[in-house]
C-alpha cells in the first residue's frame, strides 16, 4: 500500500546512488547546505528554553540537535542526499526505520543564511516551509532570579556573516 517507505529504505541501505554518500568530501554543489542551523530564530520573547539545531556536514551527515539553554540534551543522527539537483536535498534518520513516516526536504531559503526546511510524510503529507537560520542560537532566562515565564534565543557566538551579494 504504501510503496515509499520501501524505496526510502532501500536508498538509506544502498547510500543511494544519486546523492553524495558517506566519506565524499567532493560535494562542492552542496556548498549551501553545509554548516550549523538553527529552527528558532532569536527572539526576547520565546516560550520555551529548547532550540532545535540541524548540523550539515560535507559527504552527507547530519544531525539534529535538541538544546536547552546552551547544552545539547538529545542528538539525533541524520544523513542527507542531494535530489535531484544541487539546490534540493533530502534528509532521513540514520539508521533508516520502517517505523518512522518522517523525513525532511531542503532547500537554499530566501537569502545565503537561510535554508527553506519542510517535514515530509510518507503518505503524502506535509508540514512547513519554515526557515533555518545559519548560526548557533542559544536560550537563557532574562532574570535567573525571577519565574520562568518567557526566555530570550540569542546569537550563541556572533551573528552569520551577512551574504555577498556578488
Amino acid at each position: 500500500m504504501n510503496r515509499v517507505k520501501p524505496i526510502v529504505a532501500a536508498l538509506a541501505v544502498l547510500g543511494c546512488a544519486c546523492g553524495p554518500r558517506a566519506g565524499d568530501d567532493s560535494q562542492t554543489d552542496a556548498a549551501w547546505l553545509i554548516g550549523v542551523y538553527s529552527l528558532q530564530a532569536p527572539t526576547t520573547d520565546a516560550a520555551d528554553s529548547i532550540v532545535t539545531r540541524y548540523v550539515f556536514e560535507a559527504g552527507g551527515a547530519a544531525a539534529k540537535h535538541s538544546v536547552s539553554f546552551d547544552r545539547i540534551v538529545e542528538e539525533r543522527p541524520l544523513t542527507w542526499v542531494l535530489a535531484g539537483s544541487d539546490r534540493e536535498a533530502h534528509v532521513y534518520p540514520d539508521p533508516y526505520s520502517e517505523n518512522e513516516d518522517l523525513w525532511y526536504k531542503v532547500r537554499p531559503g530566501a537569502d545565503c543564511n537561510t535554508l527553506e526546511f519542510t517535514h515530509m510524510y510518507p503518505s503524502g503529507g506535509m508540514q512547513g516551509p519554515a526557515p533555518l537560520y545559519r548560526g548557533e542560537v542559544c536560550a537563557r532566562q532574562p532574570d535567573p532570579e525571577g519565574f520562568p515565564t518567557n526566555f530570550e534565543r540569542y546569537w550563541c557566538n556572533e551573528p552569520p556573516p551577512p551574504c555577498d551579494d556578488t
